[in-house]
């Protein structure tokens, strides 16, 4: 059962890991977040609304975004959530993983109404269509993408 959260996950960026528990999951409105580390190694980057975390390490719940690393390339770029705001790299946040994200970032607009939503394989923290069995689903686009963005109903609280 997760944990109710009586904040705005979007507003969490802190450079400590309390009063919240890492890897914990938490409920706000319906929706499902994740507290994760996000990564501050090699060439972070730093998180905005609607970007896609990617597992970082094989154990513990540091995330990325950065497509360069070569720490996290092992692991499959396995997405874990999306970005519900601001975080900078090597500081705590909050990821969504279930639940509708209004702005997930597909800077190519390539994504279509009801297309199965993955990561990017080149662009940091960016979405794409499911193009083949390897990607991993992360949920399904709600709209054609227009922006840069495009709402997502995301299907990762079950992973």
């Amino acid at each position: 059962m997760p944990t109710p959260l009586n904040l705005d996950p979007g507003t969490w960026n802190s450079t400590v890991a309390a009063p919240y528990t890492l890897g914990e999951t938490y409920s706000v409105g319906g929706k499902l977040y994740k507290y994760v580390l996000l990564s501050g190694a090699g060439g972070a980057v730093n998180a905005t609304n609607g970007m896609v975390a990617e597992q970082y390490i094989a154990t513990g719940h540091t995330v990325t975004l950065d497509r360069s690393d070569s720490t996290s390339s092992g692991l499959g770029r396995a997405p874990v959530g999306v970005f519900v705001g601001a975080v900078t790299a090597g500081n705590y946040g909050f990821i969504q993983i279930e639940g509708i994200h209004s702005a997930v970032k597909d800077a190519a607009n390539a994504l279509a109404l009801l297309g199965k939503v993955a990561s990017h394989a080149t662009v940091d923290g960016d979405a794409k269509a499911v193009a083949a069995y390897t990607d991993i689903t992360i949920g399904w686009a709600l709209a054609a993408a227009g922006g840069g963005t495009v709402p997502v109903y995301l299907t990762m609280g079950g992973a």
